[in-house]
């Protein structure tokens, strides 16, 4: 059986640190990209199993982002979870109806609970505050 990929997206290399090293030993394979552009041409090159999205992102923000990956039907059920440290309220609205699955705040977020939270949902795609 293989690893499932993870696409962690994220311009704060601290988090991403240690987001891979949770993942990595979670048994997932697991792809940075550290701006939406990166990330944009890594989910099209790499079609990963599921995503970890920051909505605060140079050059393409999480959700210009979301916006170009739900317009290709290749990507219209990829598990998306968006994972934000922003005024969480709107960011919410936003995300859900940009098609994430799941927003996550880094504020509040417990590392082990986000990594359990993006297994939930690429297990099951279902929406979950």
């Amino acid at each position: 059986m293989s690893s499932k990929k993870v696409l962690l997206i994220d311009d704060d290399p601290v988090i991403a640190a240690v987001y891979e090293s949770l993942f990595i030993g979670a048994g997932f394979d697991v792809m940075l990209a550290e701006d939406g552009e990166q990330g944009l041409a890594a989910v099209f090159r790499s079609r990963p199993d599921v995503v970890l999205l920051d909505l605060s992102m140079p050059k393409l923000n999480g959700l210009q982002w979301l916006d170009k990956v739900r317009k290709d039907a290749r990507f219209a059920k990829l598990p998306v979870v968006v994972f934000t440290a922003g005024s969480i309220a709107w960011q919410v609205n936003a995300a859900k109806n940009s098609d994430a699955t799941m927003v996550l705040s880094k504020k509040t977020s417990d590392p082990e609970g986000v990594v359990k939270a993006v297994k939930t949902a690429m297990e099951t795609g279902n929406w979950r505050i």
